[in-house]
């Protein structure tokens, strides 16, 4: 059985505990086929039970084994399935979108699970969500308070904690509320605007690294972000400050400034080739401030790159 790795926060990888994930599950299985959508721990649940269901989630280490790796607003499929369970990222526009597409999905007579924020996300959180759910109305019909979610804290939301630079951007309320839409009518399609940054990722072991690629300089180097704490990130955020400056972001809350991404791409993808921890340091000579990151050292158990735009 894959196991997935750490939760990366450029994913906006909150996941439920044990309990909640079994809730859920309990909620969906008797309405087969199911379809999740940035829900592993629920998908694995119920694949391991043979319920019937598709995951669709860009990461691709989940361990199900009927899995369209790619992004939710990329999929279109009108009326495949009879229930949907979905864990958007908590902002207006995509727990809209991500209803939209859910709500196709299973077609009129269908029925969404969804994930919400509560009030206590941020400043103006239930004005936010009220306004998406009104909405959501013209074409479903909503349950609300269908189950209280709870969610595991993620390592890079530990290391935010840690330094605490402003509550509402530094930690997540890790409960949430599970709603009920049942479709009344299709929602229209909406085509997302295409996502401009490129970023290349490394799973190792359970550690992974995120690169965004973009047009290189003459040097090879990374730098401290403006607003970071050394290398260490302290926001959870996507509102945070200065977050557009960050090239290089693990799963551990660490992040850098990077000159040249494609020479630093090949720097890693040579350490990550290593079998032995002098290979694994030489081969990282250009940037030794990142011996000091927790990126594991080799023999690795797993090594494998990939690609997303944000």
């Amino acid at each position: 059985m894959i196991e997935p790795p750490s939760p990366h926060p450029l994913d906006f990888d909150w996941r439920y505990d044990q309990q909640t994930t079994g809730r859920v599950a309990q909620l969906v299985r008797c309405e087969s086929p199911v379809i999740a959508f940035g829900v592993p721990s629920v998908a694995r649940l119920l694949d391991r039970e043979g319920t019937a269901v598709t995951l669709v989630d860009r990461q691709p280490l989940q361990g199900v084994r009927n899995h369209l790796v790619g992004p939710v607003e990329d999929f279109d499929a009108v009326a495949k399935f009879r229930t949907a369970v979905v864990d958007p990222p908590w902002y207006p526009r995509q727990l809209l979108n991500w209803s939209r597409v859910a709500a196709r999905s299973v077609g009129v007579g269908g029925t969404v699970f969804v994930s919400v924020w509560p009030d206590s996300t941020r400043q103006h959180a239930a004005h936010e969500l009220a306004s998406v759910l009104a909405d959501v109305s013209r074409w479903a019909s909503i349950e609300r308070a269908v189950t209280r979610l709870v969610y595991n804290e993620p390592v890079f939301e530990t290391t935010a904690r840690a330094h605490e630079m402003a509550p509402q951007l530094s930690r997540s309320p890790l409960v949430g509320e599970l709603v009920c839409l049942k479709v009344r009518q299709l929602p229209h399609w909406i085509a997302e605007p295409k996502r401009q940054e490129q970023w290349l990722r490394f799973t190792v072991d359970d550690y992974q690294l995120a690169l965004r690629i973009d047009t290189p300089t003459a040097e090879i180097g990374i730098s401290i972000v403006d607003g970071a704490n050394g290398w260490e990130w302290p926001y959870v955020s996507a509102r945070a400050p200065c977050r557009q400056q960050i090239g290089l972001w693990s799963s551990a809350g660490e992040v850098a400034a990077v000159s040249d991404p494609r020479a630093l791409a090949m720097s890693l993808r040579n350490a990550f080739l290593k079998e032995d921890n002098t290979g694994f340091e030489t081969a990282l000579a250009a940037t030794p401030e990142l011996l000091s990151w927790r990126i594991p050292r080799p023999p690795f158990r797993r090594s494998i790159e990939w690609q997303h735009r944000q």
